[in-house]
């Protein structure tokens, strides 16, 4: 009987295993990220033209603190076409991406922001909801989507060690500025 528990015990199919991204569930072809990246959140959308997905990941390399490795949103066809990338090149994430979470009446929300030209990007979720992507152009909302599978849809605990996180109390997320 102790040999079949030790061999129970020891089988290294019980063993989590561990991949760069940091979910061995998570298929980095389904996302804008490299296997040796970090997977903050990566969401599908379906398009209407000619059924294709695309996809908005959030990557990371080396961020443990807001002054080290780097952040980088991505928007595209997994493996076939990048369209957006910013920043464009590899940046401590202490000036660009903010994690803003506020309680209020309705729950706990959070976002993921970061902002280029007059655009502002948000992966954000309010309550029991799931994550959506909101881009605004000049504070009109041109972008609202939620995140749907394949990918990582929701933002994980170690993107608050890297990302500078602002609590804004009760206050609501819309209320920041850029």
């Amino acid at each position: 009987m102790k040999s079949i528990i030790l061999t129970i015990l020891g089988s290294p199919l019980l063993l989590p295993t561990t991949s760069f991204s940091g979910d061995p569930y998570i298929d980095n072809q389904e996302t804008m990220c490299t296997e040796w990246e970090a997977i903050y959140i990566s969401c599908s959308f379906s398009t209407n033209t000619e059924s294709k997905i695309k996809v908005a990941s959030i990557c990371a390399k080396d961020n443990k603190t807001p002054n080290s490795g780097y952040v980088q949103y991505r928007y595209g066809i997994p493996g076939k076409k990048l369209e957006l990338q910013f920043p464009k090149n590899i940046q401590k994430p202490k000036e660009i991406f903010k994690i803003y979470k506020s309680e209020t009446i309705d729950g706990i929300t959070q976002a993921l922001r970061f902002s280029t030209g007059n655009n502002i990007y948000s992966f954000e979720n309010r309550g029991l909801s799931s994550y959506r992507l909101v881009v605004r152009d000049n504070e009109k909302e041109v972008f609202n989507k939620p995140c749907e599978e394949p990918g990582k849809t929701y933002l994980v605990d170690y993107a608050f060690d890297g990302i500078p996180a602002i609590n804004l109390g009760n206050k609501e997320i819309s209320e920041t500025e850029k």
